[in-house]
Formats: C-alpha cells, structure tokens, sequence
C-alpha cells in the first residue's frame, strides 16, 4: 500500500506496510504515477522508511520516474534510504540515476 501525503506543490509517497520495493510495489506505484506527473506537481519524493530492499522491478521502477520526472523538469528523489538499499544503489550503479536526499523536504521545487 502506498502512503500519499502533500506539502506544498510536493507530493510524499511512503510504503509504510512493507519493507520490500518489489514487483507488487511497482505495479502500484506505476497505476498511481501519472496522477503526479500531469497535475502540476514540481516534487516526487519517495520516502523509503522502512524499506530495506529492493529487486529489479524495483529498480525499473525508480529509474523509470527518475526519467519521466526529468523529461518533465521537475524534481523527483528517494529519502530516508536504509544502509542495504544504499549499498544495492552503489552495486546497481545507480547514483547518477537516483537524487537521494536525506530529509523528505529538501527535494527542490
């Protein structure tokens, strides 16, 4: 289950059920992604409290709303990233990919 908070023009998703970023999570966050993306919204961020590992799917997916939010100039990062899922961002390859920001707010609009 995703979580939806708004601040501002940001939008906060969390994942507070479960601490797996799995094929079951992208398929929910893929069905709710376009609701960010065509209304206005300057910030995505998703807060990955809890969450403590993520698999390929995973990764499609963050990458894949790393692209649509660059193609639509706004910003979109990740924040509160366990010890394992920093390392899986480091094996993966992915920091260039990924904006991690440390608190959920500091993502610029």
């Amino acid at each position: 289950m995703i979580s939806i908070s708004r601040i501002n023009k940001a939008y906060i998703l969390s994942f507070p059920d479960t601490n797996r970023f799995d094929i079951v999570l992208s398929k929910e966050l893929e069905e709710r992604i376009n609701q960010f993306t065509e209304n206005g919204s300057c910030r995505l961020v998703l807060n990955l409290k809890g969450i403590h590992f993520i698999d390929s799917k995973g990764f499609a997916m963050l990458v894949r709303v790393a692209k649509i939010a660059e193609e639509k100039k706004y910003s979109f990062g990740i924040c509160n990233v366990s010890e394992e899922v920093k390392e899986l961002i480091n094996i993966m390859d992915f920091n260039d990919v990924l904006t991690v920001f440390s608190e959920r707010l500091v993502a610029p609009c």
